[in-house]
């Protein structure tokens, strides 16, 4: 679909990545739900799923709080959402790098 470009995130740090829908939407289309799921892409962590906390949106862009992984682990972000009228489901995957933290 789409490509977004994020950087690398450190272990310890805690920031919200935003997802932009604006192109993929007709006009008098909303947004009424979004979701973020985080999986495994490359390594190591038993806890994958724990990277994309709730999101949100506002208008058109969803925003996804990230927080903790692995260095050296690369986590497949999806993000879903729901359309109002027509009522479609609209998908971008994005890839998040998380690195160690500098000293």
């Amino acid at each position: 679909m789409a490509r977004v470009l994020i950087p690398p995130k450190f272990v310890g740090e805690t920031r919200t990545d935003y997802v932009d829908f604006t192109p993929f939407l007709a006009a008098g289309q909303a947004i009424s739900s979004a979701t973020a799921v985080s999986s495994l892409y490359s390594g190591v962590d038993p806890t994958p799923t724990a990277v994309a906390g709730t999101a949100s949106f506002s208008g058109f862009i969803v925003s996804v709080p990230c927080t903790g992984g692995v260095a050296g682990a690369i986590y497949q972000i999806v993000v879903t959402i729901v359309t109002t009228s027509p009522a479609n489901t609209l998908q971008i995957t994005y890839y998040l790098t998380v690195t160690t933290d500098l000293p």
